[in-house]
């Protein structure tokens, strides 16, 4: 049966935004007349039911996220899947409580099926692995239907209907960590990861890094697809290969599964944007703020937070924490912006256009170290300066790095050496030359992403113009649809303004998600052309294939073409690959 007002029950194998531990969470979205009496019956009856099936010192938390609310339990490792049927239980006697559900069962019958359902999950020798590795600190990290221990060279996988006993295991060795970074942020993550990657690997180490796009480890692309969540941080920890981790952290994973990594040794926060507002009980910025900072959970004590000062969201909640924060800003931040908890691990921010580190003096009463590493024109990633949102992935990325032991001169050398070609960083801001023209691809996915790049092409085209080089513009754009109606208006107001002599708008079909075709790109079409672009210049197409194809028709020598793309990019790529001048 549906239980009414339920959007939403799953598993938890690592901490989350509401648990520092593995549980299970309901999300509901009940009636505001309601919500306060249902979330204090629900405290009541899961407590209760908790205490019958022998879960007493279970950890329970009820939020109320504004439109919907969030109930969570903690549960044992072995059955998390028992613990959704006992949050829905709870939920389903909550609604008969309130007079908002007939009462089907009596709450004997309700623990009986509850006992049964633990008695089937249950796995003696996952619960006994997990605790004796946890007392260790050895790394756990649980698939659908495996547990490894350890990381990199030291990782062994099981399968979960066959584990060994604790004092079949060699712990020794498993205790050794490898580095690890955890990076997140609504924009920015993947280039930030990448760029760090590209830092560490100076160090003669093998990088082992997740994304959006793909598993990388050393030079080896090993898989394509989005391993932003726990699938890929597993994929990078349990390579043998892997002697140093950087791994993309996306917000829906952390929210769906949580985080299994628990001892990492920096995070990253890059920003928070207007994205995915409304999905698993996230409905504001400062929610969505606290969603990221999920990722503090993962790290170790005393390990730092690399954040955006420039960021208000990211300033009000990392003020909050209780460790080190390492500030990175376009300006230098004051100490007002700036002050928070803990001394500050470091700062890092442009001084007269150049990338410049400041180290805390070692004493209370001493000077900090200044150090500068390079000039923004001589980072090829930031477009000769233009591309300010990549200064700031720089920045965050000077800070990762030095915090894990990177030297000054590979910060330098990584800084002037990444670029903007798909070897560096496939589908972020790759400029093609093309028939005279330039064709950029970037992944754009929201309207802060989108107007970022936008801002920095019109930056580059000033600059042609002033050399009497500037040719057409042409804006190819699309929006998938789990993003809102709002998002889509807004990005038909951001490339409106850009004045582009021609604008294709894309239906992004594989990335529909439950949308109509042509509800989301109808939207963002009316307003274009309500702010102002004329529908004689706008055209639509099913796909990137078809849009990049008539783009390439379009082009003549001097013009612009920025396209955002989204489906089969790297193929695409080497297609434009092979077509430059």
């Amino acid at each position: 049966m549906a239980l009414p007002y339920v959007s939403d029950s799953r598993r938890l194998t690592g901490a989350s935004l509401v648990l520092p531990v593995p549980g299970a969470i309901l999300e509901v979205a009940a009636p505001a007349e309601h919500k306060t009496k249902l979330r204090v019956y629900w405290r009541t009856i899961v407590r209760k039911l908790l205490n019958s099936m022998g879960w007493g010192d279970a950890q329970i938390e009820a939020r109320d996220q504004g439109p919907s609310q969030i109930l969570a339990i903690s549960a044992p490792i072995d059955a998390l899947l028992t613990a959704t049927y006992i949050n829905e239980a709870a939920w389903e006697l909550v609604l008969v409580k309130a007079g908002l559900l007939e009462s089907t069962e009596s709450v004997l019958n309700i623990v009986d099926d509850l006992l049964s359902k633990q008695v089937r999950e249950a796995n003696a020798a996952l619960n006994a692995l997990y605790r004796a590795a946890k007392l260790r600190g050895v790394t756990t990290l649980l698939g659908d239907k495996d547990l490894s221990l350890g990381e990199g060279a030291d990782a062994k996988v099981y399968p979960l209907d066959d584990l060994p006993s604790p004092m079949e295991i060699a712990w020794t060795p498993k205790r050794r960590k490898l580095p690890i970074a955890l990076v997140t942020g609504t924009n920015g993550k993947t280039s930030t990861v990448r760029l760090l990657a590209h830092m560490l690997r100076h160090g003669q180490r093998c990088v082992g890094f997740c994304s959006t796009d793909f598993v990388q480890i050393g030079s080896e692309i090993l898989e394509r697809d989005d391993y932003s969540g726990p699938t890929g941080a597993r994929f990078v920890l349990r390579h043998p290969n892997t002697e140093i981790a950087v791994l993309e952290v996306a917000r829906g994973g952390m929210l769906r599964r949580g985080l299994q990594v628990h001892d990492a040794d920096v995070g990253l926060v890059t920003n928070i944007a207007d994205d995915h507002l409304g999905e698993n009980g996230i409905h504001t910025l400062m929610q969505l703020a606290e969603a990221k900072f999920t990722v503090t959970r993962g790290l170790h004590s005393l390990a730092p937070i690399v954040v955006n000062a420039d960021d208000a969201h990211c300033r009000v909640y990392a003020r909050k924490l209780e460790r080190p924060i390492f500030w990175f800003g376009l300006t230098r931040p004051t100490a007002s912006m700036v002050r928070g908890k803990r001394p500050r691990a470091g700062l890092v921010y442009l001084q007269n256009e150049v990338i410049t580190l400041e180290v805390p003096a070692k004493k209370p009463s001493g000077t900090p170290e200044l150090i500068p590493l390079a000039h923004v024109r001589d980072c090829p990633v930031t477009l000769l300066g233009s591309a300010r949102y990549n200064i700031a992935n720089c920045l965050a990325a000077v800070a990762g790095a030095f915090t894990l032991g990177v030297s000054i001169d590979a910060m330098i050398a990584s800084l002037k050496s990444f670029s903007l070609n798909p070897n560096d960083n496939p589908g972020r801001a790759n400029i093609y030359p093309i028939k005279g023209a330039k064709l950029m691809i970037d992944y754009g996915h929201n309207p802060d992403g989108i107007a970022a790049i936008l801002d920095s092409v019109s930056v580059l085209r000033a600059a042609e113009k002033a050399n009497s080089k500037q040719g057409r513009l042409l804006v190819g754009v699309g929006i998938a649809g789990d993003r809102s109606d709002d998002a889509a208006r807004a990005i038909g107001v951001r490339v409106a303004q850009c004045k582009a002599d021609q604008v294709y708008v894309k239906e992004l079909i594989p990335f529909l998600r439950g949308r109509p075709q042509g509800e989301l790109s109808g939207i963002l079409l009316a307003s274009l052309h309500q702010h102002g672009h004329s529908k004689a210049r706008t055209e639509y197409f099913l796909s990137d294939a078809e849009m990049l194809d008539s783009a390439l028709k379009w082009l003549k020598p001097g013009d612009f073409a920025i396209l955002f793309l989204h489906e089969n990019v790297a193929q695409l790529s080497v297609q434009l690959s092979a077509m430059c001048d």
